[in-house]
């Protein structure tokens, strides 16, 4: 049975006593590595073999993941990760999770150990809350914005990239030693974009601040782009350094977006059309206190304006140099 196929029902009952016979999981890529499925009472379990018993295991809210050793067809003890799932409000979960982990192992280079870790420090992030609905449409279209940029810098100056993200943190998306981006992403037709705060794009003295506008539309074309393709992209690059992993998936929670939703996510698909960077300066069209005669009165809050920036000056988002930011 190949692991792409597996399903709740593939769990066969687990033989009374040590010694087990259960229904074995195929791979595509890589031979070698014995992966089985069983129900023994109520537990869902999956063994995969693996002969770094004393590897530390990461933990996650509905599982349990831990080192024991069987006997396979009578023969001699062998050392296998063991996850269970004991909930079934999790089981849905647990078949995503371990399919990512086999298709994890099988299409790089990792040992099982780490393939369960990689994968592991992703799903926690989600599995400790509650589910939520998903994102709106301007959110997806803004957070796959940030994603694009964010991708770049990785491929740009490395994992360290995932550090200047600093959008749950506040107004700013991208803070640099000297820079500041705000990412602002639309489906109409121009660079217009809604500012949410009087002080939004009031002038840093010590960092140049620049919006980058990108324009999307819908699309089913084969170079589409979704949320969670451009997650995807982006968690590739940070497999080999779980800490920025982590911090990545973290950040992605906060934004409201919940791994367990990614197939509702790639039903909103688009094209990129066209995006550019805006230096926001003394002559940009803005409003902020500075610009006022006078304070703006305690009373008001919330203010929210529309900027149309097309035909103003910009450099290209594709074939700009990533360095006159950093």
């Amino acid at each position: 049975m190949n692991y792409k196929n597996l399903k709740i029902s593939d769990f066969e009952v687990i033989a009374v006593g040590e010694v087990f016979v259960t229904s074995k999981i195929e791979l595509d890529n890589r031979n070698g590595l014995e992966i089985f499925v069983s129900k023994e009472n109520e537990t869902y379990s999956c063994l995969l073999a693996t002969n770094n018993d004393y590897e530390k295991l990461p933990e996650i809210n509905g599982l349990k993941i831990s080192h024991q050793k069987f006997k396979k067809n009578g023969n001699d003890f062998s050392s296998f990760i063991v996850i269970e799932c004991q909930n079934d409000g999790y089981l849905n979960n647990f078949i995503l999770i371990l399919k990512e982990i086999i298709e994890t192992y099988d299409n790089s280079n990792f040992d099982i150990d780490k393939a369960v870790n990689i994968v592991i420090s992703k799903w926690r992030y989600f599995l400790a809350a509650p589910k939520s609905n998903i994102l709106k449409e301007d959110e997806i279209v803004g957070l796959i914005g940030e994603l694009l940029l964010l991708n770049k810098l990785i491929d740009k100056i490395n994992v360290d990239a995932v550090d200047y993200w600093v959008a749950n943190n506040g107004e700013e998306d991208f803070i640099f030693n000297s820079t500041i981006i705000e990412v602002k992403s639309t489906q109409k037709v121009k660079h217009e974009h809604i500012i949410n705060g009087i002080d939004q794009l009031a002038l840093n003295p010590l960092k140049r601040k620049f919006i980058l506008s990108i324009i999307f539309n819908k699309s089913t074309s084969n170079n589409r782009i979704s949320l969670p393709s451009v997650i995807n992209e982006c968690s590739i690059k940070l497999t080999s350094f779980p800490d920025k992993q982590g911090s990545f998936y973290s950040i992605l929670k906060n934004r409201g977006y919940d791994i367990r939703d990614e197939e509702q996510y790639f039903e909103f698909s688009y094209e990129y059309i066209r995006g550019g960077y805006f230096e926001v300066d003394e002559s940009f069209p803005k409003l902020t206190q500075n610009e006022l005669k006078s304070s703006l009165n305690s009373r008001l809050s919330k203010i929210r304006y529309t900027i149309d920036m097309e035909g103003l000056h910009s450099e290209d988002f594709n074939s700009t140099n990533l360095d006159i930011f950093l």
